[in-house]
């Protein structure tokens, strides 16, 4: 059994939720790149590919989280992800940006079999992190 304790912190309304789970793993990376930059025109007429700078954060990702995972999520498991966002700077940001990018470098780095298995994904914006950002994903199944 886990107690995740979500505090709102302008309303001081404290939430407890009791989810029967077992912690599998937590996860940091650097902050992954923005959804309204992975993607770009091709110069061939192949409609949309991915940037340079996507390739590169998601080839980093997937080594990274394949160094931090001990087994992957059985193909019928039901998945709780709890993010924390560090963005690296002040700039006005949308915390659910990040968010295709992590979800399909855990899916290709084998976390699990596919993202649809996230039955809850929670994000919040933590304190800043100079440089580049970082990104804390804690995993758990939801049993």
């Amino acid at each position: 059994l886990c107690l995740f304790v979500h505090v709102h912190f302008s309303t001081g309304l404290v939430r407890l939720y009791f989810l029967w789970s077992s912690i599998i793993m937590i996860l940091r990376i650097p902050m992954p790149v923005s959804a309204n930059a992975r993607l770009t025109r091709s110069c061939r007429g192949r409609g949309r590919v991915e940037t340079s700078k996507y390739r590169s954060w998601k080839e980093q990702a997937i080594w990274l989280i394949k160094s931090q995972i001990d087994k992957p999520f059985s193909p019928e498991a039901k998945i709780h992800v709890d993010v924390t966002l560090h963005f690296p700077d002040k700039r006005k940001r949308d915390v659910d940006n990040p968010m295709k990018g992590f979800l399909d470098a855990c899916s290709i780095a084998g976390v699990w079999n596919d993202d649809s298995q996230v039955d809850v994904l929670n994000i919040k914006r933590g304190e800043l992190q100079p440089h580049n950002g970082e990104l804390i994903a804690t995993i758990t199944e939801i049993l």
